[in-house]
C-alpha cells in the first residue's frame, strides 16, 4: 500500500504529532479560558461544545477521547500517545470494545468507556455504538477525539456531525481501499471515507499512497501524511558485487 516511509526517529514523531495536534486546523475557535469546565469563545464569552483551550491559550486543556474499534489496537500503538497528552495535562479517555482487556487501562490512569462495536461496518450493533459515542460526546465536553480503525472511526466522526463536536482527528492506518485492492472494500469503504471526511478536521495517513487518495476526499480540514512506518529500503541496500559474493559464500546461486 504505497512507497516505504523514510525512517523517523520517536522524538521527530512526537515533535510532528504535537505541531499537528495544536496547530490552527483543531481550533475553530478562539477561546479565553474554561467556564464549568467547557471552552469559552474570546469576546463573546460563550460557552462553546468543544475544542482544545490548552492550544490557544485557555487555561485547562481538559480532556481527550481515543476511539477505536477494539481495545487491542489502543494498547498495542497508542501507549506514548497516551503518555504525552498526559504530560501536556489532558485527562485521558478509550471508546472501544474492551474485548477481554477492560482491566489493562486503569494502571495507565486512562478512563475506559466500553462501546458495543462489530469489526464489520454493516453489524447491527453498530447503531447502538453510534447512540453510545453521541452521549459520550454531548456530556463529557472534551477538547479532542482522535478515532482510529475504519469502523470505530466512521462511527466516532458521524458521531460527532450529530452532536455538532469538533474538532476531531482521524489516523487512517492504512485504507481498505487502495491499488489492487478486492472491488467490494472500494464499493464499501470508499463511500464511507468520502461521506466522514466532511466532518474530519484533520486526516493523518501514513503512507504515500494514502496520502495521494486522501487529498482527493472532501476532508473539512487538512490532510498530513506523517511519515514512520514502512521500512527504509536504502538502508539496508547491498552492492550487486557484495551481494554476489556473500551468495557465493554460502554456496547459493
Amino acid at each position: 500500500m504505497g512507497g516505504c516511509a523514510p525512517a523517523v526517529s520517536y522524538k521527530a514523531l512526537r515533535r510532528r504529532r504535537k505541531e499537528l495536534l495544536t496547530g490552527a486546523w483543531c481550533t475553530p475557535f478562539k477561546f479565553s479560558g474554561v467556564k464549568g469546565g467547557q471552552a469559552v469563545e474570546e469576546g463573546t464569552g460563550k460557552i462553546l461544545p468543544s475544542g482544545p483551550a490548552v492550544a490557544s491559550g485557555g487555561t485547562a486543556p481538559g480532556r481527550v477521547l481515543f476511539v477505536a474499534t477494539v481495545a487491542r489496537h489502543l494498547l498495542a500503538f497508542h501507549l506514548p500517545y497516551f503518555r504525552l497528552f498526559q504530560e501536556w495535562g489532558y485527562t485521558v479517555e478509550v471508546a472501544c470494545n474492551p474485548a477481554g482487556e477492560a482491566a489493562a487501562f486503569a494502571p495507565l490512569g486512562v478512563r475506559l468507556h466500553p462501546v458495543p462495536f462489530g469489526r464489520r461496518p454493516l453489524s447491527w450493533g453498530n447503531l447502538k455504538a453510534l447512540g453510545v459515542l453521541r452521549r459520550l460526546l454531548q456530556d463529557r465536553h472534551y477538547a479532542l477525539v482522535h478515532a482510529h480503525t475504519p469502523v470505530a472511526a466512521f462511527l466516532a466522526r458521524l458521531a460527532a456531525r450529530l452532536s455538532g463536536f469538533r474538532p476531531v482527528l482521524y489516523t487512517a492506518h492504512g485504507f481498505h481501499f487502495f491499488r489492487g485492492a478486492p472491488l467490494h472494500n472500494w464499493l464499501l469503504y470508499y463511500p464511507l471515507e468520502w461521506l466522514a471526511a466532511r466532518w474530519t478536521d484533520g486526516l493523518l495517513v501514513l503512507n504515500r499512497e494514502d496520502h495521494i487518495r486522501a487529498q482527493r476526499l472532501p476532508v473539512r480540514g487538512r490532510v498530513f501524511w506523517v511519515p514512520g512506518v514502512g521500512v527504509a529500503l536504502e538502508r539496508f541496500a547491498v552492492p550487486a558485487a557484495e551481494g554476489l559474493r556473500f551468495r557465493e559464500e554460502l554456496g547459493l546461486r
